[in-house]
């Protein structure tokens, strides 16, 4: 009852919702992130891939319910805690040190620059994406901050 109920006020929610962000290119965003342990096959393991989402969702849309990301940067590591500090973003996977950074924007286009991870725990990092990316034919600049809380699958 609860479940259907919530569906037809589209205002409950019993997860994590997002967290404010900016972005000098997008209005209105916000942000999560989401964990998970990947396979990599060259180099050879299993390592912590967090992922930072920018959304074009209101701050406290429920995870689940936020969308396709307006950009992903995908931060892999060799520890299970959160990754922290500064982080050139690679354009080309796999990683080869680490940790090391990928990000995309919605039409799967890379965005080139660097990813700062100022504060982080388990339930949410803290950070500045800077950058430049390729909209319509034209190299912009990106400045985008963040505090996203990691949604759980």
């Amino acid at each position: 009852m609860r479940a259907s109920l919530c569906l037809l006020l589209a205002g409950c929610t019993d997860g994590v919702v997002t967290g404010p962000a900016t972005s000098s290119i997008h209005s209105d965003v916000s942000a999560s992130s989401f964990v998970d342990n990947v396979v990599l096959i060259d180099p050879p393991g299993t390592y912590r891939r967090w992922t930072v989402k920018i959304l074009e969702a209101d701050v406290g849309t429920d995870c689940a319910a936020a969308g396709d990301p307006l950009i992903a940067v995908d931060v892999y590591t060799i520890y299970d805690s959160a990754p922290r500090g500064f982080i050139p973003l690679s354009e080309n996977p796999p990683p080869v040190l680490f940790p090391a950074a990928y990000a995309t924007v919605v039409d799967g286009t890379n965005l080139s620059g660097s990813i700062e991870i100022t504060a982080a725990a388990t339930t949410k990092l803290f950070g500045t994406l800077n950058g430049f990316v390729m909209i319509d034919g034209a190299t912009r600049a990106l400045d985008v901050t963040f505090e996203a809380p990691t949604c759980q699958p």
